[in-house]
């Protein structure tokens, strides 16, 4: 029943939304298509700014207007916000003091809606380009790189150095799980490269050639661990008995403030029996269990530094950014 009902949500969202490629990014996103926190926030900016825009053609009301969005947002929370505080956290900051939108007139509502979103999605730009920014003098010096499970902020570094002249090579694993080491193969193929990918058992030996490696987060902890698509802890215990810099990219928005490590609520287990098993004999394959867990714990202690909106952040000092950034969003000044 209660997957029914989830089902006729689905549905009923996707009805809300007027453009085509919204709707194809909705549905991208609720198959689990979509990697990546920051483009799962544009998306949800982006289905957001389609019901504002529309609004009036669709004949709605301020206060439906608002419940639609509301609607919208607490799906992708359920959805997505346990596996990424990320997503949470944006949730969060775009539905502030929405329900007041709601007593306006139509077009001050939608008005609203649509600024909140500008405003948001100017930060996470600004923020971007500052992430990007911190990692420049750290890996100018760096020929071999190492990168795991796809992210956009990842990706966008790697962009960066490029574009500003230096001279390097990525190493891709392959991330069985999402299939996340392939997303990286479009920009490098812009880049002119052609990267090395080589299979999660080979990651040992890749690292070991390599001058630093970089992996996103889903989430970070204030005492510097992270929680990322599993085979990342892989990656940190391979980086340190190889004595190669590992580096997170992750603005503070993935911070979890409540003081205790957890790992995700849903989402957290997957049955890879199409992956690992597709060819083998379907009566075999129906008495193996392929379940695994889709997330890891990434130990601070094997983590160098964090490429971050506000600077790079040695793995001695992000307790303190973390605090200072949990004070901010409480707005204490301290």
């Amino acid at each position: 029943m209660e997957q029914q009902q989830e089902h006729n949500c689905e549905n009923r969202l996707e009805q809300y939304l007027a453009d085509d490629a919204n709707r194809d990014r909705f549905r991208n996103l609720v198959q689990g298509k979509a990697l990546g926190a920051s483009s799962n926030i544009r998306s949800i900016i982006g289905f957001m700014t389609d019901l504002a825009m529309h609004a009036k053609g669709k004949g709605l009301e301020s206060r439906e207007l608002v419940s639609r969005t509301k609607e919208m947002t607490d799906y992708f929370d359920r959805l997505r916000g346990d596996s990424s505080i990320a997503v949470r956290n944006a949730i969060l900051l775009l539905t502030q003091n929405i329900s007041a939108l709601g007593a306006l007139p139509l077009d001050a509502c939608a008005d609203g809606i649509l600024k909140n979103c500008g405003k948001f999605q100017a930060q996470i730009e600004r923020d971007a380009r500052a992430l990007c920014e911190s990692s420049l003098g750290i890996l100018r010096e760096r020929r071999r790189i190492f990168v795991y499970d796809y992210s956009s902020s990842v990706d966008a570094i790697l962009t960066a150095l490029y574009e500003n002249g230096v001279d390097f090579h990525t190493v891709i694993s392959e991330s069985r799980l999402l299939d996340g080491g392939y997303p990286f193969l479009p920009s490098a193929q812009k880049r002119g490269e052609k990267p090395m990918f080589v299979m999660e058992a080979c990651m040992g030996s890749a690292i070991r050639r390599c001058d630093a490696a970089i992996i996103g987060a889903e989430t970070l902890y204030a005492e510097g661990s992270v929680i990322n698509t599993a085979g990342s802890d892989l990656v940190g215990m391979c980086c340190v008995h190889h004595g190669v810099p590992l580096y997170v990219a992750t603005t503070f928005l993935k911070l979890d403030g409540r003081g205790e490590r957890m790992f995700p609520d849903k989402d957290s287990t997957c049955d890879m029996a199409t992956v690992l098993a597709s060819g083998w004999p379907e009566e075999t394959r129906k008495r193996t269990d392929f379940t695994c867990h889709g997330f890891s714990l990434v130990e601070h202690q094997w983590i160098t530094g964090y490429f971050t909106e506000r600077g790079y952040v040695s793995a001695a000092g992000i307790q303190n950014q973390a605090t200072r950034y949990m004070r901010e969003l409480k707005g204490d000044p301290q």
